[in-house]
């Protein structure tokens, strides 16, 4: 299976080069900041491989943060795409591993994820239900005010610290009880 983007073709055997996977992660990290805003400074993508941990961010080195994609995924171009999407969303604002991803921060990686995958001709959706539950959240406030997190970030550019009053203030009519939620710490459940 081939993966177009831009100018670059990432066939099958590129997705299990070091560089190339890299490469990917930059593409895809530079598309999410069009739809989510700049990344933060302090933090550079520096790897991007398999792990039996995966998928995650770590922080490898001072002033690194690398992806770990799931060993599972290996060979699976859909899985790859979508995982990979994920993770750089959260190499937008990455804290060094001292705060967790709130509702929001994990709502976007769904929604950015799945879109991904879309635009490759692909299709996939979250299994889990903490992460359903939190595109349900996120993804109709993006769909009627699409830029409403690049607003909401030059208050506040690390998303995981973004708070509901915050989410109020924005004047695009969320209810509170969902901008409690997205601002709420994401806890995974299945």
């Amino acid at each position: 299976m081939s993966i177009l983007t831009g100018q670059t073709l990432f066939n099958q055997k590129d997705l299990n080069n070091r560089a190339d996977l890299l490469s990917l992660a930059n593409t895809f990290l530079s598309d999410a900041e069009q739809l989510f805003g700049p990344r933060t400074s302090g933090h550079t993508l520096v790897e991007c491989w398999y792990h039996d941990d995966g998928p995650e961010i770590f922080y490898p080195e001072s002033g690194g943060i690398a992806i770990r994609l799931s060993s599972d995924s290996k060979g699976d171009p859909r899985q790859i795409i979508y995982q990979l999407a994920h993770e750089v969303v959260h190499c937008i604002s990455p804290l060094g591993g001292g705060l967790h991803a709130n509702v929001l921060e994990e709502g976007l990686a769904v929604y950015f994820s799945v879109i991904t995958v879309r635009k490759y001709g692909l299709s996939i959706k979250p299994k889990m239900k903490s992460y359903i539950q939190a595109l349900s959240i996120v993804e109709p406030y993006l769909t009627k005010h699409s830029s409403f997190i690049k607003i909401v970030r030059q208050q506040e550019p690390y998303i995981c610290k973004i708070t509901k009053d915050l989410l109020l203030n924005l004047g695009i009519d969320i209810c509170e009880q969902d901008a409690i939620s997205l601002s709420e710490k994401f806890d995974r459940f299945e």
